[in-house]
């Protein structure tokens, strides 16, 4: 799209206005009488203060909008997040400070580079779904990358991609992740190191998550029952239908009690039958591990132990 741009000066503006001047006929011109000419004379000198005025309002306009467009750009250049914008083959047409800071490089060198290129092999197609998408669908699309040089600002950034107009490019913004992904990569280490200590003494963990229904169990659960974690599937129905029928009101209630506060925790002995068809007599314990913004119950975590040795008889 092309824009207009003002005169240049007084001189240019009056030359395009004779260009575009239509000379009355002289005859008709001729026969005008003098209060015809005192009014043309008068709507000229009305005419002139309009466009006076008019202009003076399109200059302080003008002015106004070269002002937002600086704060716009100090904007963009400060921003604390890093951000780009690349053309439809993700070479990248603009940076801020962040973002040649994040990646270590100049901004002046970062321009007409490939984004994804300063991030490693294995994560570009990443990248280039990402933009795909964006660009298809319009939609902005999040992930999770890793910065591998050494002189970057960080070592994990969260990318958020958004589709510019017309399909010509992307908006990049990437976001420092390293601390959430620290925090994430440690819980993950700390939650193997449960489940090898649960499996290591035979019980299966179990999470039950009261907002979806869903219970999901630790790998255990086959040595423990026989059975493949998808032959169980998510469903607490599925495992309930495995409970002996003489124990499921023990089940049932202990569950309700535990969920009402009646009771602190869930801790009650049953018969569940195994791949084979036999019954192990297991210790099933349990607690409300998280709850919602108005106090209910939304998450129930627990192990499952077999204590058949002790209890001899499981028919």
């Amino acid at each position: 799209m092309q824009y207009k741009v003002n005169p240049l000066s007084k001189d240019e503006l009056r030359r395009l206005a004779r260009e575009r001047l239509v000379v009355p006929n002289a005859q008709a011109a001729a026969g005008l009488g003098t209060q015809e000419v005192q009014h043309l004379l008068e709507d000229l000198a009305i005419n002139r203060i309009e466009l006076e005025i008019q202009n003076e309002y399109l200059q302080e306009t003008y002015a106004r909008v070269q002002m937002a467009l600086g704060r716009a750009s100090d904007l963009f250049n400060f921003a604390p997040v890093a951000c780009f914008s690349t053309n439809a083959q993700g070479l990248i047409t603009s940076s801020n400070l962040t973002g040649s800071a994040m990646l270590g490089v100049e901004r002046s060198s970062l321009l007409n580079q490939s984004f994804e290129a300063f991030f490693p092999q294995d994560q570009r197609p990443q990248i280039r779904t990402l933009m795909a998408l964006a660009l298809a669908s319009g939609e902005s699309q999040r992930g999770d990358l890793s910065l591998p040089a050494p002189h970057a600002l960080c070592r994990y950034v969260q990318i958020d991609l958004t589709a510019l107009a017309q399909g010509d490019g992307c908006q990049i913004v990437l976001t420092d992740a390293t601390s959430r992904m620290a925090i994430a990569n440690q819980l993950r280490e700390d939650t193997q190191r449960c489940e090898f200590a649960l499996e290591a003494v035979g019980d299966c963990l179990w999470d039950w998550n009261l907002r979806t229904g869903a219970v999901r169990y630790s790998r255990h659960i086959k040595q423990l029952y026989g059975y493949e974690l998808q032959e169980l599937g998510e469903s607490i129905d599925v495992w309930r239908a495995l409970v002996h029928p003489d124990n499921q009101s023990c089940f049932i209630k202990g569950v309700q009690k535990c969920l009402s506060g009646e009771g602190a925790r869930l801790e009650c002995e049953l018969r569940v039958r195994c791949k084979d068809g036999s019954y192990k007599w297991i210790l099933c314990r349990g607690a409300i591990f998280s709850r919602t913004p108005d106090g209910l119950a939304d998450r129930l975590m627990g192990t499952q132990t077999d204590i058949t040795a002790y209890k001899g008889s499981t028919s």
